[in-house]
């Protein structure tokens, strides 16, 4: 598991950095909507897990050839599925959540 392998963990979505933390942080309390997708995507080779589902991340993402101005995570329809600002005392930094 990355928590074991690195200190810092950065999250990009669509060439951006939308979240960024220790990997205690990132591992157990990511903020970001798409870190928690990701999250999410980690499937662990455990007995039981064979027909177990990946959670998506709703919506499509932008076109990167013409990309959206400012954030390029805006149009997702979960982009306001966490809170705007890491916990308190968190040493974690998150962009572009908020409409």
């Amino acid at each position: 598991l990355l928590y074991n392998v690195t200190d810092d963990i950065v999250v990009m979505y669509a060439g951006q950095i939308v979240e960024r933390g220790t990997a205690k942080e990132m591992v157990f309390d990511p903020v970001h909507p798409y870190s928690h997708g990701l999250k999410g995507s980690i499937l662990v080779p455990e007995e039981g897990t064979r027909g177990h589902k990946l959670t998506a991340i709703p919506g499509t993402p932008p076109n990167l050839k013409h990309p959206p101005a400012g954030c390029r995570f805006a149009n997702m329809p979960s982009r306001n599925a966490a809170s705007t600002a890491p916990p308190s005392g968190s040493s974690a930094t998150t962009a572009c959540i908020a409409a």
